[in-house]
């Protein structure tokens, strides 16, 4: 495919490197490289949410991707689902929370946007620990009282064992992404 200048390779379409993005229809012309890893939406952008977020190389949501496949990876006995990334996840008392699940049967896990940033050894350690804990109360707890200080315990504890199993791995980039990806 011929550039007619860096990042541009027609009159409406631009390249970030992995992939054509094209402004007027909102979304990329090609499927995201790594696959179904990246979600459903693997022509999407930004987490579909362009204005607040940017996604210069089309891999905003790898190191998530990552992650929740290495936890499904370790955590076997447990139900992992793809987490949905919130803008302004907060509490009741507006207080900023890293992952949350809702008190409904149909809930789903969230996770925060503070996650989309770029990670170093102790963020993707805490991201880790976030899917696992949010997992926790999505699969083992009941859906009407996951919030109460006996299961956000429970929830937080496991989580803090299963994470602290792992974190020299993750440490030392040692989760085989590879596999991940191809899961």
């Amino acid at each position: 495919m011929k550039r007619r200048a860096p990042g541009l390779t027609s009159a409406r379409q631009l390249y970030n490197y992995l992939r054509d993005y094209d402004p007027q229809i909102g979304r990329y012309v090609e499927s995201d490289p790594m696959g179904l890893v990246a979600g459903v939406g693997t022509f999407t952008y930004a987490v579909n949410n362009p204005i607040s977020l940017i996604d210069p190389l089309g891999l905003t949501q790898q190191d998530i991707n990552e992650m929740v496949c290495f936890a499904r990876l370790k955590n076997p006995d447990l139900n992992i689902p793809n987490p949905n990334v919130e803008h302004n996840l907060v509490d009741e008392f507006g207080q900023p929370l890293l992952g949350a699940v809702g008190p409904w049967p149909w809930s789903q896990v969230e996770i925060s946007d503070v996650y989309l940033e770029p990670l170093d050894a102790t963020g993707l350690i805490n991201l880790y620990n976030t899917i696992v804990h949010e997992s926790w109360h999505w699969d083992k707890q009941p859906f009407w009282n996951r919030w109460d200080a006996y299961h956000e315990l429970e929830a937080r504890t496991i989580a803090d064992l299963r994470t602290k199993t792992v974190q020299d791995l993750i440490k030392r980039g040692a989760i085989d992404p590879c596999k991940c990806r191809n899961q």
